[in-house]
């Protein structure tokens, strides 16, 4: 398949292509054993604005599917603007409304979403785990530990520095 691609990147002067990726694309196009090195450019991509997030929300499915504004914000919430998780969140309560052939999605079947993708889609966050340093992992496990899915409600900083200090305590381990 790769070299199918390659041969369609050098060799067709109209037909562009974009991949959309992390690590594992990365990586591909740094291996000079690898199909996909040095053929393509690696463009990070930031954070997203409200606005900018709103319209990747409603604009791929406008006609089909209409978000109410809590929905949304609830998304933008979430996802603190990050693309890949905005567009997984949606893949997600796109199919599900496609299942329940609904075209009206509310705060709780976003809600559901968020659960269902925090209880089974472990994968979708691996990658930010082994990206991670010791403290920056003890720190995501204290989140984790604290935070509740179905709310709204922040985890405060508080919150998170005393947990982190019970870990200290616990274990002995240093955590500045």
């Amino acid at each position: 398949f790769y070299n199918f691609l390659r041969g369609l990147m050098q060799h067709r002067a109209n037909v562009s292509f974009i991949f959309a990726g992390a690590d594992e694309l990365q990586n591909m196009m740094r291996d000079y054993a690898s199909i996909m090195f040095n053929i393509a450019r690696f463009i990070p991509l930031g954070y997203m604005s409200s606005e900018e997030a709103e319209y990747l929300i409603r604009k791929p499915v406008e006609g089909f599917l209409t978000y109410d504004d809590s929905a949304v914000n609830r998304i933008k919430t979430a996802t603190s603007g990050n693309p890949y998780y905005i567009q997984l969140i949606c893949f997600n309560l796109v199919e599900r409304m496609n299942r329940e052939k609904r075209n009206i999605a509310t705060i709780v079947d976003v809600n559901e979403v968020i659960n269902d993708l925090l209880r089974f889609g472990s994968s979708y966050f691996e990658h930010l785990w082994r990206r991670s340093e010791p403290f920056e992992n003890i720190l995501l496990a204290c989140i984790a530990e604290l935070a509740d899915p179905s709310s709204d409600r922040w985890v405060g900083y508080i919150e998170i520095l005393e947990r982190m200090r019970q870990i200290q305590k616990q274990y002995g381990t240093d955590l500045a």
